[in-house]
């Protein structure tokens, strides 16, 4: 046990009563793991070290060496003690008189405990750059040559963003299922209406899932309707045969009234496809595609708190974590990702940026620019392209979508953070907002049905603390280009010059 944090790693939450010397009880809130290394040169990996606030020293049990060591043998003789491991010396101790204790001749290893350091420091960017991925996670993910680190350590503090969008209730026990291979079986449910219209103006959104490999596939919707969903569902059944060679031989959703119309019966019917229903009441016979909404939604959640962006832009948040979830591992059994699994495609992760940061896009149109003028636009990034091999963007001045290769990232700033929007207008009107652009697993290029509304009076609000789901960039209006010349090529008169 050990009243010092920062000598441990892999720290996670415990209840247990300590009974010291003087017989005073206190309790250990954590546990972790410590490496020491000794004058002899041996490095000691010390598993479940008890974290007690206020002890003093680091102490050592002698009995609980012995009894999770059984190889490991202790000599003591005259004012010291020898550890052994197979007849192998591991570090001697030395009799303390005043404490009347064994003290560790240990080495201080500076390089050893930078590491330990620089792997903790690393670990909170990335953490927020996979979409709030856990920690371990991402090490499976660079263990598996994705092109990030394999070594992070766990952060000693706890991210508040994660555990205010994902906490949860215990789980269902896991039934077992039928082992299918990849495309074979998708597993579907739709969840709206939600209290907020993203940008484009969908209420709903249906994913699909690969129950063999876990792969996403996310569509956004205004409505549910029957037309709709059996148009998404012949697209991705041809796409899901084309990409692994297999038919699709089963079909399970929770029976609603999008999934029970006699078209979409009637073209299941005519692939040899077996529907399965989920019986009313019991949602948890769909729990595959149940998991799937609640893993996205806490990702996408996580992310819309750190960058503090407004709820309407919640579909390209759910869309960037069903393109990370994509191509992250599932589970510390798996050995391949959902897209390499499906597909064959080894995805790499060393592209992804923090989901809502300010970006700089290379302004692309040469015309635009005259010899004063800047060469990169503010954006803010807002995913990853469907199509193309390029970020996706939130253009500040023509408050358009947009994508970009040229891209340059500042991820520690954001502009949900109302003290940062001295040269923007945060207003309440919709009239410019531009429909949803695909990036993987979305389809919003339906237009909303039109509506009429009165006349809004279009005010300022008042700057205000950083909530925690943020006010975010509602619709941002450039003031003056960010005091740049105008982007518009000037108007040039002739006059004759003079005889």
């Amino acid at each position: 046990m050990t009243g010092d944090a920062s000598l441990l790693t892999d720290l996670t939450d415990c209840d247990r009563m300590v009974v010291v010397a003087t017989g005073a009880k206190t309790r250990a809130t954590k546990m972790g793991t410590m490496r020491i290394k000794t004058s002899l040169g041996t490095l000691l990996v010390l598993k479940d070290v008890l974290l007690v606030d206020g002890m003093p020293h680091t102490l050592l049990s002698v009995a609980t060496v012995i009894r999770k060591n059984p190889r490991c043998r202790l000599t003591f003789g005259e004012g010291e003690c020898t550890i052994d491991h197979d007849g192998q010396p591991l570090t001697k101790a030395t009799l303390n008189q005043t404490d009347n204790v064994f003290t560790l001749e240990l080495a201080r290893n500076d390089a050893q405990a930078m590491s330990i350091t620089t792997t903790t420091s690393k670990s909170e960017p990335w953490h927020q750059r996979a979409g709030h991925l856990p920690i371990a996670a991402i090490n499976r993910c660079g263990a598996l040559g994705l092109g990030i680190p394999s070594d992070l350590a766990l952060p000693t503090a706890k991210c508040e963003c994660c555990i205010q969008a994902k906490m949860a209730k215990v789980p269902n026990p896991k039934t077992h299922s039928r082992i299918f291979r990849p495309g074979e079986s998708w597993v579907s449910d739709t969840k709206g209406p939600m209290r907020t219209s993203s940008v484009g103006g969908c209420k709903y959104y249906t994913v699909y899932v690969d129950a063999a490999t876990h792969y996403k596939i996310v569509r956004f919707v205004h409505s549910t309707d029957a037309t709709t969903q059996l148009e998404n569902w012949k697209a991705i059944m041809a796409w899901s045969q084309t990409q692994t060679g297999n038919k699709v031989k089963v079909f399970r959703s929770d029976g609603g009234a999008e999934y029970s119309s006699a078209d979409f019966e009637a073209e299941l019917k005519r692939h040899g496809i077996h529907h399965e229903a989920s019986t009313p009441d019991n949602q948890w016979q769909n729990g595959m595609a149940k998991r799937a909404h609640r893993s996205l939604m806490e990702m996408a959640m996580a992310m819309l708190a750190h960058a503090g962006l407004a709820r309407r832009w919640w579909a390209e948040a759910v869309n960037t974590a069903a393109f990370i979830q994509n191509r992250v591992v599932h589970g510390p059994k798996a050995t391949a990702t959902p897209i390499h699994a499906l597909t064959g495609h080894r995805a790499k992760l060393d592209k992804l940026r923090v989901f809502g940061c300010v970006a700089y896009n290379l302004v692309k149109d040469p015309t635009r620019r005259d010899k004063l003028a800047p060469k990169a636009v503010k954006c803010v990034f807002m995913g990853y392209a469907e199509h193309q091999r390029a970020w996706k963007l939130y253009d500040l001045e023509s408050k358009k979508m947009t994508t970009g290769v040229h891209v340059t990232f500042c991820e520690d700033e954001f502009l949900g953070d109302r003290s940062k929007l001295d040269d923007y207008l945060v207003t309440t009107d919709d009239s410019d907002d531009e429909e949803d652009e695909g990036i993987p697993t979305q389809s919003t290029s339906q237009p909303a049905p039109p509506t009429v509304e009165p006349p809004r009076q279009h005010t300022t609000p008042p700057r205000n603390t950083r909530s925690h789901w943020g006010q975010g960039i509602d619709t941002i209006h450039a003031k003056a280009a960010l005091h740049w010349p105008s982007r518009r090529r000037p108007v040039v008169k002739t006059h004759p010059l003079p005889t």
